[in-house]
């Protein structure tokens, strides 16, 4: 298209130079049309370029959009995971440390009860010490009251147990005292209680129980205790206690204290003692 525009012009300056006007001017007019038909082309060249630099920068950008998308994607996903693996971490440190506070209070009832144990029990039979078995007596004999039932003491000392500390040492005595209190346990009943009052000295409290139904206990425990030396191996020729009972009726002097009732039956075990010990006896109210 451009040499036929040359070759156009060449022929109307041609014939210009001739003087032949009319193929000038033919020649002139194809000249323009060429020339319009080459800046058509050209200009759609330009646009053709232009749409195509266009189209591909569109490409280009949603190429980077679409990168940048992906981008995001990965980093929201990244996030994700780190948020789950913080979740976890964090669950699982609040699981440990619930199993820790768990561990810690578990421990902590333990060794309050252990104290409490401790604190209304004797070290070394088990039994209920003194002021535990004062206290539970004080109660179990105000509930009896109100209940409208007996309720009945006995207080055992084991006979000549001073010989066997000396005879033996006190290893031995404390194996007796333990051996004494295992032996009275399967004798009673859920509701009693036995107590350590000091020494050699032990109680049993029997709510509930009539003088006779304690002096059934008494006699059962009398006869364990005798069958301790061989039962429990220890290296004493022969053992025994003396026993003393006090009991009340229902409704049966409502003004006696507890510490009256366990006086009562410590003095049936002193008695008990004078009349040659091993025995059993009975608080006599009349002869008080």
């Amino acid at each position: 298209m451009l040499h036929a525009s040359r070759a156009y012009e060449t022929l109307y300056l041609s014939k210009k130079e001739q003087g032949d006007m009319a193929a000038a001017l033919e020649y002139h007019e194809k000249l323009l049309r060429t020339r319009h038909h080459v800046t058509d082309i050209k200009t759609a060249g330009k646009i053709a370029f232009y749409q195509m630099r266009y189209r591909s920068a569109e490409k280009d950008r949603e190429i980077a959009d679409l990168s940048r998308e992906n981008r995001i994607l990965a980093l929201e996903q990244q996030i994700n995971r780190q948020q789950t693996r913080l979740t976890l971490v964090v669950t699982a440190l609040a699981l440990v440390l619930l199993l820790i506070l768990a561990v810690l209070v578990l421990r902590l009832r333990r060794e309050r009860a252990s104290f409490a144990h401790r604190a209304r029990h004797d070290g070394l039979t088990g039994a209920a010490n003194h002021q535990h078995f004062m206290a539970a007596t004080e109660r179990a004999l105000a509930h009896c009251r109100q209940v409208d039932k007996p309720l009945s003491i006995i207080v055992f000392d084991l006979d000549h147990f001073k010989r066997i500390n000396d005879a033996h040492g006190h290893g031995v005595g404390d194996d007796v005292l333990r051996a004494v209190a295992e032996a009275c346990r399967p004798v009673l009943r859920t509701d009693d209680l036995l107590g350590r009052l000091g020494g050699e000295e032990f109680a049993i409290l029997l709510p509930g129980s009539t003088p006779e139904d304690a002096t059934d206990i008494a006699e059962r425990c009398r006869e364990a205790i005798t069958e301790i030396p061989v039962a429990a191996g220890l290296p004493v020729d022969a053992l025994s206690a003396s026993f003393g009972i006090a009991g009340l009726a229902a409704q049966e002097e409502p003004s006696l204290r507890h510490s009256e009732l366990i006086a009562r039956a410590d003095q049936a075990l002193y008695a008990a003692k004078n009349a040659g010990r091993n025995r059993i006896d009975l608080y006599d109210t009349a002869a008080a």
